[in-house]
């Protein structure tokens, strides 16, 4: 379903992928709405199964706006890549990802764009800041998205969610130039963990000190460590989780790999060695090293 041409260039291209029953899809939409300009555009695309109500968003939805409903799902990773690569959207200054049930606080996309240079050679993605929303209120608390300490913290941790990122144009078309490697990730990795590393790795990647995001967490999309930080709950956590955690340390290897190469025309010098702290505390980051020994 569309109500906009593909012909026209846009200032800045909001990128949500619903899924499911989305019950919490009316607020996002309409918390993106209420801050869009006419040479906005929200591109919705769903995960093909069927199940999301579009019935509850049409009263909501910007002058400008595309439905997309894909035929296969294709995994919410290569999903967010796929549409960010669309040939469609070029011509934009910026591109945002947005998720389904988390609400943007006002003046976001102002915010982020301007902090964004869209046209010159350092082109940013911006990661902020967000807010939690527990059990229908919103916390007091902020969660401040984690620093980069080393190349190989992208293996294991996404700095911040998807939701939070603004994308400048020229970033995107390097982005654009890296796409089969960015796709061949997306089979393992958050299209978030690949956009953010990629962004660090560039030095691109620039934080903006206030919460602009109201997160909803819950089980399918939890962010950040467990409560429990102790040495025998975060192994137990990891033990549970090895199969997964191998392959995805496999594919930023390969990533970081061709990215750097194809960036610079030349392979990164030997990045893991114990000299690199992954984790503050001793004995995680020698668990967080144990696993990437593993992965050689």
């Amino acid at each position: 379903m569309r109500n906009a041409s593909i012909i026209q260039k846009y200032r800045a291209v909001i990128l949500l992928s619903a899924y499911g029953k989305s019950y919490y899809l009316p607020g996002q939409v309409k918390s993106i709405t209420e801050q869009m300009s006419s040479a906005d555009i929200l591109v919705i695309v769903d995960d093909g199964s069927a199940l999301v109500e579009w019935d509850c968003i049409y009263s909501l939805l910007p002058p400008n706006y595309i439905i997309w409903s894909r035929i296969k799902n294709i995994g919410s990773s290569l999903s967010f890549i796929d549409l960010l690569m669309d040939s469609q959207w070029d011509g934009a200054k910026y591109y945002f990802l947005s998720d389904q049930d988390d609400v943007w606080l006002d003046g976001k996309i102002e915010k982020q764009t301007a902090l964004t240079p869209a046209e010159k050679i350092s082109v940013h993605a911006v990661i902020e800041d967000w807010e939690v929303i527990e059990k229908g209120a919103l916390s007091k608390k902020c969660i401040l998205p984690v620093q980069r300490q080393s190349s190989i913290h992208y293996f294991f941790e996404t700095p911040a969610p998807g939701m939070t990122m603004c994308i400048g144009a020229q970033f995107r078309e390097k982005l654009k130039q890296h796409q089969g490697s960015l796709r061949k990730a997306a089979a393992s990795l958050p299209h978030d963990r690949i956009i953010a590393a990629c962004s660090g790795w560039s030095d691109a990647l620039v934080n903006i000190g206030e919460p602009l995001v109201s997160y909803r967490q819950h089980q399918s999309n939890l962010i950040g460590a467990a409560a429990k930080t102790d040495i025998v709950s975060t192994s137990a956590r990891r033990l549970k989780r090895m199969t997964a955690i191998v392959q995805q340390v496999k594919a930023s290897k390969e990533l970081l790999r061709t990215w750097t190469y194809q960036s610079t025309g030349s392979e990164r010098g030997e990045l893991l060695s114990f000299a690199k702290r992954v984790r503050q505390k001793t004995n995680e980051n020698l668990l967080m090293h144990l696993l990437i020994w593993m992965c050689r």
